[in-house]
C-alpha cells in the first residue's frame, strides 16, 4: 500500500518519493521524520516550519545534571550522556542533498582542508559517516553540514554569511540545546570556526573558540594529551580526541596574534603532553610502533606535519606569555627569549628537513613560526619594555624583520600562479603573517631597495589571490590601505 501524496520531506525537496509506508525510502535513508499530508498542503512555508517544530520537540533529549553538579555521583551511578537522536531537521537534509554530492564534497574535504588541519579520522568518515548502511544521527550530520560549509568558495562581493553559514550554525545551537554532547559535535564547531576565521565573520569567531574549549573540556579531550589513557578507549578514539584538542589549541592562539596580550580561552599545555601521532599511519589505522612523542621530548625527523604544527602552536603561546609578563628579572628575560629564539629557529629548520625529505608541505607551521619570531623580538605592537632596546634581546642575533617578511614573499609563491600548492589547499593560518610582510616592508621601502619592492609586490598579490579562498584576506588588504592613508595625513 502506497500513501496518495508524496511526503512533505521530498516534496520541500522537489524530488521523486517512492510514497512508502510508514516511511518512504529517501526518509529511511537519511534518518529523517517522514511525514505523509492528507491532502495537498496550501503553503509549502507552513508545512517546513510545521515539521521543524516537531523535529525539535523530537530532538530534545534528557542531560543528566549530575555530570555538571557531581561527577562522582555520575560516575557511581554509572550514568551515561544521551546519545544523539536521530531526527535531523529538514533544512539540513535537504541543504547536504543525496549520498553522492556528500561523498564528493567530503573527498574534496579531504583533500583540501584535511592535511593542514586533519582532527576528523578519514577511516572513521569513510567507514560510517559516509556509509549508505549508517544511519545519519543529528551530530553526524551536523558534522557533514560544516564540512561542507568549509568548502565554500567565495566568488566576488561574496557575502560568507550564506544560508549554509546560518543553518550550521542553528543547529549547532540546537543540538547544544539539545543536551547533544558528542566529538562530532565538537568537530562540526571547530570547522564552523575555521570558516568563521578564514571568512572574518567576527566577533562570531572568537566566541566560537570558547564554545568549543567548553565542550572539549567537558568531555574530558584537555586530558587526553597527558601521559597514559585514563579512558581506556582503543588508540585511534584517543588519538582522535588529542586532535581535536590541538586544533582548538591552535584556533585559540592564531585568533590572538593580533593582540598577544588578551587572554586565551585554553591553558598552555605542558612539556610532557603528547604531540599528535604521525599523520600516515593514523590515516591507515596503525599503531604507531614506538612511544608517543611529547612537546619536551627531543625532535624526530620524521614526525608529521601536524605534530609539527602543534609544535609551533605551543612556541607561539610561550611567546604570547613572555612578550605579556612584566619582567622581574630582566636577566631571566632576555634568556627566555634567547631560548625562545633558538627553538623556534630549530623547528623551521626541522620542518623544511623534514619537508625536503618527505615531499610535504610546512607552510603553515613556519608561518606561525615566523609570526612568533616577530612578535618576540619585535613586540613593541603589544608592550613597551625597556627590557628591548633596538630590537635586540640580551646577547645573540635576531633576524631582521625585512628578512623574515622577503622569507614569506618566497613562501607565497608556492601558491601563485604556476606554483606547486593548488589554491583551494592553502590555510588561512599564511595570512597574518602576509600581512605583517607588507607593512614591514612598506616601512623598508623609505630607503629603497629593488629586492624589498620586488617581494612587497609578491605579497600583495598573494593576499589579492587569497581573496578567492579567504575573504579574511581581503579584510587584511582592506587594513593595509587604512595604514597606508593614515601615514599619509
Amino acid at each position: 500500500m502506497l500513501a496518495p501524496f508524496a511526503c512533505s520531506r521530498c516534496k520541500q525537496r522537489k524530488g521523486k518519493c517512492d510514497k512508502a509506508l510508514p516511511q518512504c525510502g529517501y526518509c529511511r535513508r537519511k534518518g529523517g521524520l517522514c511525514e505523509y499530508p492528507s491532502a495537498p498542503q496550501s503553503s509549502t512555508v507552513h508545512s517546513s516550519l510545521t515539521a521543524l517544530h516537531t523535529q525539535q520537540q523530537v530532538v530534545q533529549q534528557s542531560f543528566p545534571p549530575a555530570f555538571f553538579l557531581d561527577m562522582d555521583i555520575f560516575r557511581q551511578a554509572q550514568l551515561e550522556l544521551p546519545q544523539p537522536g536521530l531526527i535531523v531537521p529538514l533544512y539540513v537534509s535537504d541543504l547536504l542533498g543525496g549520498d553522492g554530492k556528500v561523498r564528493q564534497m567530503a573527498t574534496t574535504f579531504f583533500n583540501s582542508i584535511h592535511p593542514w588541519m586533519p582532527f576528523i579520522s578519514k577511516s572513521w568518515a569513510y567507514k560510517h559517516l559516509l556509509s549508505p548502511l549508517s544511519p545519519v544521527h543529528a551530530d553526524s550530520a551536523l558534522l557533514l553540514l560544516s564540512i561542507q560549509l568549509i568548502n565554500w568558495i567565495p566568488s566576488a562581493s561574496a557575502n560568507p554569511k550564506t544560508p549554509m553559514y546560518m543553518a550550521a550554525k542553528q543547529f549547532f545551537v540546537e543540538l547544544e540545546t539539545a543536551g547533544s554532547f558528542s566529538i562530532r559535535v565538537v568537530q562540526a564547531g571547530l570547522l564552523i570556526l575555521l570558516y568563521e576565521l578564514g571568512h572574518c565573520i567576527y566577533p562570531a569567531a572568537y566566541m566560537s573558540v570558547g564554545t568549543c574549549a567548553r565542550q572539549a573540556v567537558a568531555l574530558g579531550f584537555d586530558k587526553d594529551i597527558k601521559q597514559g589513557n585514563i579512558t581506556g578507549l582503543p588508540w585511534d578514539k584517543i588519538e582522535e580526541r588529542r586532535r581535536v584538542w590541538w586544533a582548538i589549541l591552535i584556533l585559540d592562539r592564531f585568533m590572538n596574534l593580533g593582540n598577544p596580550p588578551r587572554m586565551l580561552a585554553t591553558a598552555d599545555p605542558g612539556t610532557g603532553d603528547i604531540l599528535p601521532a604521525d599523520d600516515t599511519p593514523w590515516e591507515q589505522g596503525l599503531l604507531p610502533s614506538s612511544e608517543p612523542s611529547t612537546i619536551g621530548s627531543q625532535s624526530q625527523l620524521k614526525m608529521g606535519r601536524f605534530a609539527r604544527f602543534a609544535q609551533a602552536t605551543y612556541l607561539l603561546g610561550q611567546v604570547f606569555r613572555h612578550v605579556s609578563d612584566q619582567p622581574r628579572d630582566n636577566t631571566f628575560y632576555e634568556q627566555e627569549a634567547a631560548q625562545l629564539n633558538r627553538t623556534l629557529h630549530a623547528l623551521i629548520h626541522l620542518s623544511q628537513s623534514e619537508a625536503e625529505t618527505r615531499r610535504l608541505e610546512f607552510c603553515t607551521q613556519t608561518a606561525v613560526c615566523y609570526c612568533a619570531l616577530l612578535i618576540l623580538e619585535h613586540p613593541s605592537s603589544s608592550k613597551n619594555n625597556e627590557a628591548q632596546v633596538g630590537g635586540q634581546l640580551g646577547d645573540y642575533p635576531t633576524v631582521e624583520p625585512d628578512v623574515i617578511a622577503r622569507e614569506s614573499a618566497r613562501m607565497s609563491q608556492n601558491f601563485l600562479p604556476g606554483g606547486s600548492i593548488p589554491l583551494a589547499e592553502v590555510s588561512p593560518f599564511i595570512l597574518h603573517l602576509l600581512y605583517q610582510g607588507c607593512i614591514i616592508l612598506s616601512i623598508s621601502l623609505r630607503e629603497p631597495r629593488a629586492e624589498d619592492a620586488n617581494a612587497l609586490i609578491l605579497l600583495q598579490e598573494a593576499l589579492k589571490i587569497l581573496t578567492q579562498r579567504w575573504l579574511a584576506s581581503e579584510a587584511y588588504l582592506n587594513i593595509l590601505a587604512a595604514r597606508k592613508a593614515m601615514l599619509e595625513i
